[in-house]
């Protein structure tokens, strides 16, 4: 009877730890220089966090798009920060990524986590500022499961046009639970919720209190589904609908993006080398996130040659996007008159 007894506790115990690892969020979760994800905005109206525990399902598959005026489309863009105009600022960072609101967020990775080094972006009434850390914040820690947690505090200096100050801020990041997550295209199981609490306070006494709810799944890369709030308002509800395998970074470092001529005045020529045949999507950005062109191309392996005219674009410097797959890959593009 003893035997049994030991031999069912180790059984639950087993079960227990295969359960917890199912959701352990590891690098293989990060996404790497070229990763793209297309994010759809919801309307906040009735919608809440649920609950926390273990094997929670959480049913957000009722969500209804909520367009925004302000933007036309919301994404992610993962970034080599060597082709973007902010890398002078960080040339240590190692990737930057960029969002629909024109904000460029430069990250250092190691072995466990992920830490954001800078970050250039609009601030009302500010215009466009640089923040720059003194005490890096860390966004990730790897691995992380349930019911982990941790705590940060970090410093930076703010610079805009109007003013300069110091930045101190403090983060918490809790696994609270776990379970299924239904979004309107598809349900995901083994789903890991982050909750973060983020508290910035500048010298001059501005505070900005911020929570956000995230759904992880180690099978994908980035977050599912996102709830942000500000000072207990929910602010954006964002869900990604097309979540990257974790770990799948095919291409990545096999496709070589070149400019010609650049600097360029009005027509421009783009080898793609490495591509296996099929279409590619080619847009050019400036630099706040605006796409000024985008043109849909067929290239072969024995021509991967994309021409582009360039007349209508004003001097200035811009980014040039070639997305393939669920990749993209990134250049800068000088115009000179």
């Amino acid at each position: 009877m003893k035997f049994l007894v030991v031999y069912f506790c180790m059984v639950c115990l087993i079960f227990c730890e295969n359960q917890i690892s199912g959701q352990t969020l590891t690098e293989a979760n990060l996404p790497v220089n070229g990763d793209y994800i297309h994010l759809v905005n919801c309307n906040v109206s009735g919608v809440s966090p649920g609950f926390s525990g273990q094997n929670v399902i959480w049913d957000f598959s009722g969500l209804t798009t909520q367009p925004n005026p302000n933007y036309d489309d919301y994404f992610i863009r993962f970034r080599d920060p060597s082709v973007t105009p902010y890398f002078d600022q960080f040339p240590e960072s190692e990737i930057c990524i960029t969002s629909w609101d024109s904000t460029w967020a430069y990250y250092v990775t190691t072995e466990s986590t992920l830490e954001r080094v800078g970050v250039s972006l609009d601030i009302p009434i500010l215009g466009r500022s640089l923040i720059t850390y003194a005490d890096l914040e860390t966004e990730n820690e790897y691995p992380f499961t349930f019911p982990m947690s941790f705590a940060d505090d970090f410093s930076a200096n703010l610079s805009a046009t109007l003013l300069s100050d110091s930045l101190h801020g403090f983060k918490t990041v809790m696994a609270d639970s776990y379970g299924t997550l239904k979004l309107p295209y598809a349900t995901f199981h083994n789903v890991l919720r982050l909750v973060e609490t983020n508290t910035q306070v500048l010298d001059l006494g501005i505070i900005n209190n911020r929570k956000y709810f995230r759904w992880y799944s180690p099978a994908y890369k980035f977050w599912l589904l996102q709830l942000s709030y500000e000072d207990n308002f929910l602010k954006t509800v964002l869900y990604a609908d097309n979540p990257i395998p974790a770990g799948l970074n095919e291409n990545r470092g096999k496709i070589e993006l070149l400019i010609y001529p650049n600097p360029a005045d009005d027509h421009v020529r783009l080898d793609i080398n490495g591509l296996h045949a099929g279409n590619c999507n080619v847009s050019v950005f400036d630099l706040f996130s605006k796409k000024m062109i985008n043109i849909r191309n067929s290239v072969s392996v024995s021509e991967p040659v994309v021409y582009m005219d360039v007349s209508d674009l004003a001097a200035g410097l811009y980014i040039v996007s070639v997305c393939y797959g669920r990749y993209e890959f990134h250049s800068k593009l000088l115009i000179q008159r």
